[in-house]
Formats: structure tokens, sequence, C-alpha cells
């Protein structure tokens, strides 16, 4: 059973889960740069095989900063359009097979395009623009992306082994045998 059989109701109300706790996570307490988002965007990517797939990070992302707050549009625009890339990393990487090398390779992808793409916002805002002050502003963000990264792993671990583990559940289920 994948996204695709599930009903609509069973699916939007997951989806739903997902995003509330993806919002509530950034709200929470926790290190700068360590949020589900870029998982939830690998996850969607992955799983929804509909193009209002690229919302749903950014759902999370803008309960999240209604809460929060709004900051900088130019970021703001930079930081949601790197969280769309990461929809499209799960498509392209993690849609038709997934292996241990391709979750990986995805959770990198998908953290080096935000990476990328969010510090032109940082870089627009608040350094020169010049190519120095892009390459100062990539610099200054590396220890970002490492936090990224490890957010990424860990909220991408618990994703997507949480869903194969409720899918085999509900297989199971289905068929009559029980708990695993």
């Amino acid at each position: 059973m994948d996204m695709k059989t599930l009903s609509f109701k069973q699916l939007n109300g997951g989806l739903m889960l997902l995003i509330a706790i993806a919002a509530i996570a950034r709200i929470v307490p926790h290190p700068l740069g360590v949020t589900p988002i870029g998982a939830l965007g690998l996850f969607s990517g992955t799983h929804i095989k509909h193009r209002w797939a690229l919302f749903v990070p950014v759902f999370a992302l803008l309960l999240g900063d209604v809460v929060i707050g709004i900051y900088a549009a130019p970021v703001m625009a930079a930081v949601y359009f790197g969280f769309l890339t990461t929809v499209l990393v799960g498509r392209f990487i993690l849609g038709t097979k997934r292996t241990p090398l391709r979750y990986c390779v995805a959770i990198i992808t998908g953290a080096i395009c935000f990476y990328l793409i969010s510090n032109i916002g940082m870089w627009y805002i608040a350094f020169p623009r010049t190519l120095d002050g892009l390459i100062a502003c990539y610099i200054q963000g590396l220890p970002f992306l490492l936090r990224t990264l490890g957010g990424d792993f860990i909220y991408s671990l618990l994703m997507f082994s949480g869903y194969e583990w409720l899918q085999q559940w509900q297989t199971k289920k289905t068929h009559g045998t029980g708990l695993m």
C-alpha cells in the first residue's frame, strides 16, 4: 500500500499531522538550522505523486513563520524556494527506487540545494553584492549546512522509517496477522 492507495481522508489526515508536527518542531526550542522541513520535503516528494506535494513543506514552514515571525522578504523567498527544491530532490532520487545509498544521496543533495539557494537571500540583504560577498556568505553559512545535514538525516530517518513501519503494520492488520 502506498500513498496513492490510501483514501483521500487518510492521506489528508496523515499529511496534516506531519505538517503540524513539523511546524511545532520549528517553534519549540531547537538548535539553529535543525528542523524537519527539509526531511518533510524529501518525504512528500517521494510519497505524494500529486503536484501539491510541493506545498507540504511550505505549509509547515508558513505555520511556523506565523508563530515565530516573518523575516526579511528576500531571505524568506530564498528559504521557501530552497525547501521547494527538497521536494523535487525526493521525487527524482527516491520516487522510483529507494536504497540506503539513495536516501543518503537525497538527504545530502537536498541539504546542499537548500544551502545554496537560501544563502542567496542572506547574501542579498547582509553582504556586498559581489562575488567576494557571495563567497563570504557561503563560508559563513557552512555551520548551518552541517546542522541542516544532521537534522535532515535524523528527521528523514524518523519520517521514512516511521512510514515504512506504519505500512507494514497496516498490511498485517489488514491481513489479520496482528501487530508486528
